[in-house]
C-alpha cells in the first residue's frame, strides 16, 4: 500500500500552508499520511537533523513523498546519501541555489544543497515539478533549472508566488488531481517532442492498444491514437475507454472536412474548440462514468513560423470530483518525454530507448 509523506519548508511548519489540507484529503481516501514537523531555526535546521526525522519514518518503493521550497532539494539528498528508492516525488517551489534574499534562510539552506542533485532520477522515475512564474523568493529561471534537470513533467502556476499561505495557497488542489487521477488510469499514453538546434521540429504521441475489463478480460487491437489527414492534429486518450474513442473519432472526421477548423486558426484557438465539442457531446452522454478517468492529449501545430513549426500540447481531463479541466503542458528544452500517463508509465525508460532519445 502506498503511504505518503509531506514535508515542509524552512522556518516552516507542519501545520502551515496546504499541508493539512492536503493530509485530511488523502485521509479521506484512507491513505497512510505523515506530515512531520521538521527542526527549524538557525542551529537547528540542518541536513544531519532532518534527516534523523526521516530515518523514524518508513520509505521504500511504495512512497510518495511532497515536498516544499528547499525541502525538494533535501529529500533529493537525503535519497541519494541513504540510496533509497521511492514510488513518486512531487516537488513545489524547489531550488538548489542560495535565494541571497536573508542571511537566516541562506544559513539553514545551505546545508541541504548537493551538487549531483540529478542523481535522483536514479531513485525515483517519476517527479513532478511546480512552480509559479513570480515566486517572490527564488528566481523564476532557478526553479525552471531545478525542474528541467529532474522532472519528468512539470506544471507553471501563473501567479502562484511561493505556493504557500502568503500567496492564498492554503489548498493546493493541482496536486491532488495528479495523485487521484492517475489511481484511475489502465492503460500507457505517452507523448514525445523532438528538438534541434531550431527549437521543436516534431512531436508524436504513443499507446497500446490494449482494451481491458477488470484484470483477466482484454482486446489487443483497440485504438487509442487519432490524426488528422488534413491538419497537423494528433489526439490520444487514456483512462476510459467508450466515451473518448467515439468522439475523437467523430472530431477528426469533423476536421478533416473543415467542419471544425480553418487553416488560419491558431493552436490555442483549434484546442479550445476541441475542448468544447468534448464537454458539449460529454454533456448528452448517459450519466454512466462513476469514479472512471477520461484524459486526453491534443498536440497542434501552428502554420510555419520563420520556416519553422510552432507546436502545442495540451492535457485535457474529466474526472467525476473536478469535471474537465485543460492545461497546456511545457515542451522539454531537449528531445525527450512530454507526458506519460496511465498503468505503464513507468517503462517510460524503455520508451526513450526504443525512439532513441535517451
Amino acid at each position: 500500500m502506498d503511504n505518503y509523506i509531506i514535508i515542509h519548508g524552512s522556518f516552516g511548519s507542519k501545520d502551515g500552508n496546504w499541508f493539512p489540507w492536503l493530509k485530511n484529503e488523502l485521509e479521506k481516501d484512507n491513505k497512510d499520511v505523515v506530515v512531520p514537523q521538521m527542526p527549524v531555526g538557525v542551529g537547528n535546521q540542518n541536513f544531519e537533523n532532518w534527516s534523523k526525522v526521516l530515518n523514524e519514518l518508513k520509505i521504500n518503493e511504495n512512497t510518495i513523498i511532497i515536498a516544499h521550497s528547499i525541502a525538494p532539494i533535501f529529500v533529493c539528498k537525503y535519497l541519494i546519501t541513504n540510496k533509497i528508492k521511492v514510488k513518486k516525488l512531487i516537488f513545489v517551489c524547489g531550488f538548489n541555489n542560495y535565494l541571497g534574499i536573508d542571511k537566516d534562510f541562506d544559513a539553514v539552506n545551505e546545508p541541504m544543497f548537493i551538487e549531483n542533485f540529478e542523481d535522483i532520477k536514479e531513485y525515483c522515475n517519476d517527479i513532478i515539478c511546480y512552480y509559479s512564474d513570480n515566486d517572490p523568493y527564488v528566481k523564476f529561471e532557478v526553479e525552471k533549472s531545478f525542474a528541467d534537470a529532474i522532472s519528468n513533467e512539470q506544471h507553471i502556476i501563473k501567479n502562484g508566488e511561493h505556493i504557500n499561505a502568503e500567496s492564498g495557497y492554503t489548498k493546493f488542489e493541482e496536486i491532488l488531481k495528479v495523485l487521484w487521477k492517475e489511481e484511475k488510469l489502465m492503460t500507457l499514453l505517452a507523448s514525445w517532442a523532438a528538438i534541434d538546434t531550431h527549437g521543436i521540429s516534431s512531436a508524436y504521441i504513443v499507446s497500446d492498444s490494449r482494451i481491458s475489463w477488470g484484470n483477466k478480460k482484454y482486446f489487443d487491437f483497440g485504438k487509442k491514437v487519432f490524426a488528422s489527414k488534413k491538419y497537423p492534429e494528433i489526439f490520444g486518450y487514456a483512462g476510459d475507454v467508450l466515451f473518448p474513442s467515439i468522439v475523437l473519432s467523430q472530431i477528426i472526421d469533423m476536421i478533416d472536412t473543415d467542419v471544425l477548423f480553418d487553416e488560419s486558426m491558431t493552436c490555442s484557438k483549434k484546442n479550445k474548440i476541441v475542448f468544447e465539442k468534448l464537454q458539449y457531446s460529454f454533456s448528452k452522454y448517459p450519466d454512466v462514468y462513476g469514479d472512471n478517468l477520461i484524459q486526453i492529449i491534443h498536440i497542434s501545430r501552428d502554420t510555419m513560423v520563420d520556416k519553422y513549426p510552432n507546436f502545442h500540447h495540451y492535457l485535457l481531463t474529466w474526472n467525476r470530483k473536478y469535471g474537465w479541466s485543460k492545461e497546456e503542458k511545457v515542451f522539454p528544452i531537449k528531445s525527450g518525454i512530454l507526458n506519460v500517463l496511465g498503468s505503464g508509465k513507468n517503462s517510460k525508460k524503455i520508451i526513450m530507448k526504443d525512439i532513441n532519445l535517451a
